[in-house]
């Protein structure tokens, strides 16, 4: 220790704050200091989330780590919220409670997509990828999953292939995912033309029936 850490230079936050991420520069390497810093937080804002680096990336870089805190943190309160009420509805229907997809094709429990909803982040077309190789029945394919407003593609090569790395939105998220690269928008996707240029999406048309959760048929 260099500097002793001094919790009482830790500005007050107002009490509408809904999430907070902590990201101190060494953590991956000791993440003391940025635990005490968690955990006073945590005392002082109850009601708020408080994501710190060491537990999502704890890895060098502290850009990547920082913006894939301030990603996490800033899901955490929306996410928290459906996945808890879905969860509670399952178990009201009888039924057993529900995986999360990871965003590496791996599945999360209800709390552990809760606690880091970061892990999920780009889960919708890992689900496309790893429903793809299960039937593809070769040893080398290229899927393809349109949706709504894109189009991902990822090489399946006996094997699914795995990044640490991407950006969404234009922000760096550090974790583990399958290498999946949208590649043009997606077939529902509406076209707009705002006067200089055209555009597809983010806009999407909607389906007739549609899937379950448009409300068309069995209960809310």
């Amino acid at each position: 220790v260099v500097e002793p850490l001094a919790l009482d230079s830790l500005p007050a936050l107002g009490e509408d704050v809904e999430a907070v991420s902590v990201c101190l520069l060494f953590s991956f390497r000791d993440p003391s200091h940025e635990r005490a810093v968690a955990e006073e937080l945590r005392r002082r804002m109850p009601r708020a989330r408080v994501v710190a680096s060491h537990e999502v990336a704890p890895e060098v870089r502290e850009y990547e780590r920082a913006s894939t805190t301030a990603i996490d943190a800033y899901l955490g309160p929306a996410v928290a919220r459906y996945l808890e009420a879905l969860g509670a509805a399952s178990v009201g229907a009888g039924l057993p409670e529900p995986l999360v997809m990871r965003s590496s094709g791996g599945l999360a429990t209800l709390a552990e997509a809760v606690a880091h909803p970061a892990v999920a982040l780009v889960s919708g077309p890992a689900g496309g990828v790893v429903g793809a190789a299960r039937v593809a029945g070769v040893e080398n394919a290229l899927t393809l999953d349109m949706g709504g407003t894109s189009t991902d593609v990822c090489r399946f090569a006996g094997t699914l292939e795995r990044r640490d790395a991407a950006k969404v939105a234009g922000v760096k998220l550090r974790s583990p995912m399958l290498d999946v690269e949208t590649v043009a928008a997606g077939g529902g996707s509406i076209l707009a033309f705002d006067g200089m240029r055209a555009r597809a999406g983010p806009a999407s048309a909607g389906a007739d029936p549609g899937p379950a959760c448009y409300g068309r048929g069995g209960p809310a």
